[in-house]
């Protein structure tokens, strides 16, 4: 799956069309990731692969159980092995993701595939598709989880993995784009009529779809797309606060954001809130709620890098137990008389879990105390009189490690 992203990238079209100097602005700062977003790449790279299998092996319908097919799906595609390994040592759960996907997206687009093939037998799916935008957003691009052509139809499908707030397709930015760049890349050879856009949440049981025609498309793109562009990639514009920014990376240093949530928190006199101010407040929370994160997000990354906040400091925060060695785990419990199914689902249960699978935290000890070591917690953000020492991971890991002895 491609990892380049372009300046005036799809993903954050909401954003730059909205609030046309922050791409400008981000660029300048650098890229961040989480385990949400990696989580989230490896169960792309998987409905990738699985999407591949089916139509390299010109499958009417998908396997039932994928779990039991994994063999298959790994000689077919070894990078899968990979993305296993890669689960198991990020702690994300590869039978969970591949189980999810497989059924909740890779089964949609598919049986989608299918009914388009008995219509008209040219369909065709493209998956992972890169599509050019360049003739209406500078120097765009973006790749497309799916592309399904049909007769005078043009469908896109995104698969969104997380967990979090349910995302629309309809007036969504990102997947007009996706389909804009599908019908003038992929689409262009063929009559199309309609688009239709289709965003695929497993995790949320949410799908959400658009359809468009032709000519609504190429309004959007002349009337809003386009002059939103030329001025995101020169920086022009106003800064435009909203939900959008919850996800730029320059909202802690974004004065426009800090005033309006100063406008919001003054905007009213003494005296208690009434139930129609209260209802007009809430809205506005999620934009706050943002903007606080994104402080105390910049706060750290400055002290981690050296750097002086003025009356704060970093400390440890609280530290993990993990089991060093699972295999000699595994190799106890069974010894001592417990089933498998009961310790290991797809990986060793968590201490906690184990330590009421056994009978407590006595015989835990008894059983698995050796193999249990002290992880040193992550860097917490504290005002400058707390008690706690100043954080410092060499010294965090040595106390650790003196812990354990």
């Amino acid at each position: 799956m491609p990892t380049d992203h372009a300046l005036l990238a799809p993903s954050a079209a909401k954003r730059w069309i909205t609030c046309t100097p922050s791409a400008r602005v981000e660029s300048l700062l650098p890229e961040r990731t989480s385990p949400y977003a990696e989580e989230g790449t490896v169960a792309h790279s998987t409905a990738e692969s699985l999407l591949h299998f089916y139509l390299d092996h010109d499958m009417i319908a998908v396997y039932d159980d994928p779990w039991a097919h994994l063999q298959e799906f790994h000689l077919y595609d070894p990078d899968l092995d990979k993305l296993a390994a890669e689960c198991l040592q990020k702690g994300f759960d590869f039978r969970e993701i591949l189980e999810t996907v497989h059924d909740k997206y890779v089964r949609f687009v598919w049986e989608d595939f299918v009914k388009a093939r008995s219509a008209d037998r040219d369909a065709v799916l493209l998956v992972e598709q890169r599509v050019d935008l360049s003739d209406f957003v500078p120097d765009s691009f973006g790749s497309s989880d799916a592309i399904l052509i049909f007769a005078n139809m043009l469908k896109v499908y995104d698969l969104k993995y997380g967990r979090g707030v349910r995302v629309s397709a309809k007036g969504n930015p990102q997947m007009r784009l996706y389909a804009l760049g599908a019908l003038w890349g992929p689409g262009e050879t063929y009559s199309i009529d309609a688009v239709a856009m289709t965003i695929i949440q497993p995790r949320l049981n949410a799908v959400s779809g658009e359809t468009l025609t032709v000519q609504e498309l190429a309004q959007w793109t002349a009337e809003v797309l386009v002059p939103a562009a030329r001025q995101a990639y020169t920086g022009e514009g106003d800064f435009v606060p909203g939900d959008h920014c919850e996800f730029c990376r320059a909202k802690a240093t974004c004065r426009a954001l800090a005033e309006f949530t100063q406008r919001v928190t003054t905007a009213y006199g003494d005296g208690a809130l009434s139930a129609d101010e209260i209802a007009a407040v809430l809205p506005k929370l999620p934009v706050i709620e943002s903007w606080i994160a994104g402080i105390r997000g910049r706060a750290q990354e400055m002290l981690e890098h050296g750097e002086t906040v003025p009356g704060w400091k970093l400390v440890e925060g609280r530290s993990t137990r993990r089991i060093r060695n699972e295999a000699e785990a595994r190799r106890i419990l069974s010894e001592a008389g417990f089933q498998s199914a009961d310790y290991d689902k797809t990986e060793l249960r968590g201490i906690t879990d184990l330590t009421r699978l056994v009978g407590g935290a006595k015989v835990f000890n008894t059983l698995l105390g050796e193999l249990v070591e002290k992880q040193p917690g992550k860097p917490a953000l504290a005002p400058a009189d707390d008690p706690r020492k100043d954080y410092s991971p060499a010294v965090s890991a040595e106390a650790s490690f003196a812990e354990m002895l």
